[in-house]
């Protein structure tokens, strides 16, 4: 009989289960649009082309989203400043 899910004494020692993340990545890819609104908004306000830089930014923080885990990023680097 062919079982379902292979992997399934690599899933129980995994301490992350799928859904969590899920939940990461989204979270991540949140984070990016914010910043890269942000920096698109900055840019479009220093250049007088505010159009042109919010979809831009928004695509940068969708790129730097899905590829950076600033969750990671933000509590390794609350831990070295205790």
């Amino acid at each position: 009989m062919i079982s379902v899910n292979a992997n399934h004494e690599d899933n129980e020692s995994s301490p992350v289960s799928s859904a969590q993340v899920a939940r990461r990545k989204s979270r991540n890819t949140g984070y990016g649009v914010a910043l890269g609104l942000i920096l698109g908004v900055v840019i479009g306000l220093l250049t007088h082309r505010i159009g042109l830089w919010i979809p831009i930014g928004v695509a940068i923080g969708i790129g730097l989203g899905s590829g950076v885990d600033f969750e990671g990023w933000f509590s390794r680097r609350v831990k070295r400043e205790r």
